[in-house]
């Protein structure tokens, strides 16, 4: 940032202390991120972290001629994003810092708004074994 940080917005204050997107950002593997499609109005992109998770931006950029969009859902195919289409992943919304749950094949974030993110890490899903 290149401004005075006493001055910043609440939302902009959010992101920037945001340890789960710091943790993605200083990951160490070091990968960066790839974009996936250029379609308009969304675009995709992944980038591969050092505990085999994967973190997938969904950007909604608008219109080619950069016009104002209303928001719009984005769905992420695993495959995209090197997973493999029958794996189940657990899903984690960072700008949230909340749990989303479980995914399997694709995942849609519903209603990213013009110019914004939906930001997601996706783990293996976490699988219980009964001790009998």
């Amino acid at each position: 940032m290149g401004n005075d940080m006493r001055n910043v917005s609440a939302d902009s204050r959010a992101i920037l202390v945001n340890e789960h997107a710091i943790a993605v950002s200083q990951d160490p593997l070091g990968q960066m991120g790839i974009r996936l499609t250029d379609n308009t109005p969304a675009q995709i992109w992944a980038r591969q972290l050092d505990n085999g998770d994967v973190a997938v931006a969904l950007y909604h950029r608008g219109d080619a001629d950069g016009s104002s969009a209303p928001p719009m859902d984005i769905t992420v195919d695993m495959t995209m994003a090197g997973i493999n289409l029958h794996s189940k992943v657990d899903v984690f919304d960072i700008w949230t810092e909340q749990d989303i749950g479980t995914a399997s094949g694709k995942y849609t974030a519903k209603q990213v708004p013009f110019h914004g993110t939906a930001f997601l890490r996706l783990s293996p899903a976490s699988q219980l074994t009964l001790l009998v």
